[in-house]
């Protein structure tokens, strides 16, 4: 018994078109989504480029902003900034009070191979809180990841800087490893305990390994 296709409606010509036509939509349709996909993929790209170079750029700016060329007094307080903090001088005895007691916790919650500046003056005001350890830039990024800022106030030692370049000795190595491992963590008035806690806990993480839930 013979096999026999079934005769098209309107014939085979006609078939053969109107299959044309689906197959050519098919493929319009995968080209045209491919077409959005690597636009949206080029505009990403594109974003992240330039995300990168903004950060590229403010880092370059940081670092720049961090060498002298000449030995200079740097005078910032101008007539309109000297009535604004003189406003706000009768809170500054709080302010510093707090400071201090939020440096106390931090020194009692910081684990060990993070070491804090030692005090050597009472009346120490906690304008920043630096730490030295060595792999100071990890722990940074570490930081950065859950949220805490830290800064990198002084990443270029005096040695190491233009101006100085004809003073003598050529090299400070103590310098040279207090710039490579000082980092601030956060502290002003305003950070709460749990606060302190917080990044406290992270420091540990990071130098502990994870903590244990």
């Amino acid at each position: 018994m013979g096999f026999r296709l079934p005769e098209p409606l309107h014939g085979w010509r006609q078939f053969a078109g109107e299959v044309g036509i689906i197959v050519l939509g098919v493929l319009v349709a995968l080209g045209a989504q491919q077409w959005v996909q690597d636009g949206q993929q080029r505009a990403e790209a594109r974003a992240a480029d330039r995300a990168i170079r903004s950060e590229l750029e403010l880092n370059m700016s940081r670092l720049k902003s961090r060498w002298e060329k000449r030995e200079c007094v740097s005078r910032r307080l101008d007539e309109l900034q000297a009535a604004v903090l003189r406003a706000r001088l009768p809170l500054l005895p709080a302010w510093t009070a707090r400071r201090r007691e939020l440096a106390v916790q931090y020194r009692r919650q910081l684990p060990a191979g993070v070491s804090p500046i030692v005090e050597r003056d009472l009346g120490h005001v906690y304008h920043l809180f630096p730490v030295r350890l060595r792999d100071r830039d990890r722990l940074s990024a570490h930081l950065a990841r859950e949220g805490i800022g830290t800064l990198i106030h002084y990443p270029v030692p005096l040695s190491a800087q233009p101006a100085f370049a004809a003073y003598e000795p050529a090299e400070c190595p103590i310098a040279s490893a207090a710039s490579a491992e000082l980092l601030s963590l956060p502290l002003h008035p305003r950070l709460t305990d749990a606060d302190v806690a917080h990044v406290a806990r992270q420091v540990s993480a990071f130098v502990k390994g994870p903590l244990p839930a």
